[in-house]
């Protein structure tokens, strides 16, 4: 069962791929962390702290190296 925030990201997903638009997905790859929260100040979702935006930053730059 998906939530909320999980059923609008699949919908957002959905519109941006039937308009061919090119995606930097950080919801994909923040999933792939043992503990994503911890890039989040008081582990609470919203603004990343300094470690999220270090890890922002990584993501970013190695998809526009691609």
């Amino acid at each position: 069962m998906y939530d909320n925030y999980e059923i609008e990201y699949l919908e957002v997903l959905k519109i941006v791929g039937e308009l061919n638009i090119s995606l930097i997905d950080l919801h994909k790859e923040f999933k792939k962390e043992k503990d994503p929260t911890k890039y989040f100040p008081f582990g609470l979702s919203g603004h990343y702290n300094e470690d999220g935006y270090q890890k922002v930053g990584k993501i970013v730059f190695n998809e526009i190296k691609k």
